[in-house]
């Protein structure tokens, strides 16, 4: 009986720090997003995760203005725009949002990247609980992923 329940105890215990660390690609994602939509970018192309403090967006924040900002902590360290004529295109944050939470439904702990192509494929880069690769393949506009490959 007590062996039953201590490895009910353990189990629980794994699950709850898998939750918890789950939470953390979230939480990071939210502010990085929050930060650049107050910044003004309205359309994402690409986002990389260094670490749980550094972040790389680029994105449109306008009709003319390609931008790519680095974020350390909760500050816009560095900033380079480009004047480019065709147009913004990309995620909008709130489709950046609902991939990033489809990923985490599909086991994703630790997100590396998010990039749109210009083909219309989102693909959100990680790990899962185990430290695994796990990429997650979206259509844009839909949260339904198109595949999921694990390493």
């Amino acid at each position: 009986m007590k062996a039953q329940i201590a490895g009910v105890g353990l189990t629980g215990l794994m699950t709850l720090s898998a939750l918890a660390y789950a939470g953390a690609p979230d939480n990071y994602v939210e502010q990085s997003v929050t930060l650049a939509e107050e910044y003004g970018i309205t359309h994402f192309y690409e986002l990389e995760f260094d670490d749980g403090n550094r972040a790389d967006i680029e994105g449109w924040v306008d009709d003319e203005w390609f931008v790519e900002i680095g974020l350390r902590g909760d500050q816009i360290a560095q900033e380079e725009r480009e004047r480019r004529i065709d147009g913004p295109w990309g995620m909008t944050a709130g489709e950046l949002r609902g991939y990033v939470q489809a990923a985490i439904t599909e086991g994703m702990v630790s997100i590396e990247e998010i990039a749109i192509n210009n083909q219309g494929i989102v693909e959100v880069e990680g790990e899962d609980a185990n430290g695994r690769d796990i990429d997650v393949y979206f259509r844009t506009g839909d949260t339904e992923p198109e595949s999921v490959q694990r390493d």
